[in-house]
């Protein structure tokens, strides 16, 4: 869906997506949601030698996001390096969520009923979503 009549001068975006929003959705979202349901059934039955059963249920979610990113690149929607970056920043994210994030929020949806309004308008939480909002608000106008 190229017209080569229409040329582009000076465009810096002339390549497809990067990173591969598709690879980088399905690491964090499966690679999340994997370690957030083995941490549950851990702690549910008390399991005490997990770590086996964890492994390769990380593998076979890893074996899902190689298979989703080099469908991208069997496609020719996107290139190695870009899959690659997708895989690399939905794990990170995925990390980030799962231990940083998901206690904080666990917590906080706990304490809904004991909080008055102000304490759920106004807490760390939403101070913290607005900086790295305003964060990403900054970085994305300064490029």
């Amino acid at each position: 869906m190229v017209k080569m009549e229409i040329q582009a001068k000076s465009c810096r975006h002339l390549e497809f997506g990067n990173p591969s929003s598709h690879t980088y959705g399905a690491a964090s979202v499966f690679l999340c949601f994997a370690f957030l349901m083995t941490k549950h059934y851990v702690v549910k039955y008390n399991i005490k030698n997990y770590m086996l059963p964890f492994m390769g249920i990380m593998n076979v979610v890893f074996l899902g996001v190689w298979i989703v990113g080099f469908s991208r690149v069997f496609l020719g929607a996107h290139t190695y390096n870009q899959v690659a970056s997708g895989i690399v920043q939905g794990t990170i994210l995925a990390l980030i969520s799962s231990f940083c994030i998901y206690e904080e929020l666990f917590k906080f949806y706990l304490s809904i009923k004991n909080r008055s309004v102000p304490e759920l308008l106004i807490n760390r939480l939403t101070v913290s979503v607005l900086i790295l909002f305003s964060i990403g608000t900054i970085v994305h106008f300064e490029t």
